[in-house]
Order: structure tokens, then sequence, then C-alpha cells
């Protein structure tokens, strides 16, 4: 039985981070080499978090869409808690009734509304990933899968500007607009967070 839970691992790496944060100087010239390690750490604990954070909306949205049921809902944020961060394979995949995978990514177009090229590079990694099946994944046969890119968005809708120009020509993916999902396509999702400004 599997005893890892993702959130518990992040609150935690997050409350290492918080409780540093304070003790380091204003200066960056004046940071240690142990506390420039411990910043790079944080960067991955928040990048993790944002990519939980998103991967739970894409399930929320599936259920909502009617691309899954209640049970399939329920199964597939399990497995998404069990699942450490950066694991191997997709970032879901799901071998119910329908099969599912995805690829999570939450870069933030460094020109505007044009990915960079390390981000783009990754982007088209990932995009040929769900297209062609995936060396790190234990799934062989991808065939029958819905695959699914999903992306943080943002208000200006850059992202979506800068995924244009990746995808404008490339045969079977195309942005979800509410259409039947088949497994022979990629479709890419736009995920914007609900931002609260309370606090508890």
């Amino acid at each position: 039985m599997n005893n890892y839970n993702k959130k518990e691992y992040l609150e935690t790496s997050f409350e290492e981070i918080r409780k540093g944060v304070a003790k380091l100087p204003k200066d960056y010239k004046q940071l240690t080499w142990e506390e420039i390690t411990a910043l790079k750490k944080a960067v991955s604990t928040v990048n993790n978090v944002i990519t939980l954070s998103i991967t739970e909306l894409f399930v929320d949205f599936l259920r909502n869409e009617n691309i899954i049921g209640e049970k399939q809902y329920k199964e597939i944020k399990e497995q998404i808690e069990n699942t450490k961060p950066n694991a191997n394979g997709y970032d879901i995949e799901y071998n119910g009734n329908p099969k599912i995978i995805a690829e999570v990514k939450c870069n933030i177009p460094v020109n505007e509304d044009s990915f960079g090229a390390a981000q783009r590079t990754g982007i088209i990694e990932d995009l040929e990933s769900l297209q062609n099946g995936k060396g790190k994944s234990s799934i062989t046969n991808i065939e029958d899968y819905y695959k699914f890119m999903v992306l943080l968005s943002d208000k200006d809708n850059n992202v979506k500007e800068a995924m244009g120009k990746i995808i404008s020509g490339r045969d079977n993916i195309e942005e979800y607009n509410g259409q039947e999902v088949k497994p022979d396509k990629v479709y890419i999702v736009y995920i914007t967070p609900q931002i609260s400004d309370e606090r508890v």
C-alpha cells in the first residue's frame, strides 16, 4: 500500500521554506551557498505546488465537462495525491474508463505572448510524447487514451497566444472547446485558477 501523500509532502516542504525566508539577508550578494541551495529548492517546491493545483483543477474540469464521472474523478484525485512530484511518466495516467493521459505545463511566457526557446522545446517534447508515447511511462500503448495538454492560463491570454504559435499547423492537436473528445487527437486545455484575497 502506498502511504505517500503529495499534499502532505508539499505542505511540509513549504513550511520549511516559509520559516527560512525571513532569515535571509536583504542583499543577495550576502547569501551563503547553503541559502542559495535552499532558494533553489524553494523554487522547485513552489513549482510543484502550482502544478498540483492546476492538475487538480483540470480533474474538476474533466468532471464538469462530463468527460469523466464521479467514480473516475475520485480515483484520479487519489492517484494524483499518491504520486511523487517529478515522477516518471505523464502527470496523469488513468487506466480506467475512459483512459486518460495528460501533461500539465505551468510555463509563463518569457516574451509576453511567446515562449522562450527552452520552454518551447519542453512543450513540443511533451506534445510529441502525448502523440507517440513516452519511454519513461509505464503505458506502452496510448492508442485508446484521451490525451490532454493542460496549461496555466492568465488574464491577458498570453499563454494562449504563445501556445497558438506552437500548435499552428500541427496535425491532430486542437484547443478544447466543448467538442467530443477522441483518442486520435491531443486537446489543449487552459486552466485559470480562482484567486482569492482572503487568508485564513
